[in-house]
């Protein structure tokens, strides 16, 4: 199993066949600098937008700086229905 975005492979201690990804323990700073990501998500920092990638496994880009707005979240959701 790969794992990326910072996480570790562990296997189960119970069930050494099975593993999974577990990502760092990070404590964001408390500073307020709001982030848009590809995601649609609007994270409070770059730091929780970083986080959230490992916790998913999957690529998030900073689209902008500040809160994402109605229409980002618009075309994110039309892109994903186009995807199916």
């Amino acid at each position: 199993m790969l794992c990326g975005f910072g996480a570790a492979c562990e296997r189960d201690q119970a069930d050494p066949a099975k593993a999974e990804c577990v990502c760092k323990r990070v404590d964001c700073p408390s500073l307020v600098a709001p982030v848009c990501g590809s995601d649609s998500s609007t994270y409070s920092n770059e730091c929780e937008l970083e986080k959230a990638q490992c916790n998913t496994q999957r690529r998030i880009k900073v689209l902008r700086k500040g809160p994402c707005c109605e229409y980002q979240k618009y075309l994110f959701h039309w892109f994903q229905k186009q995807q199916k």
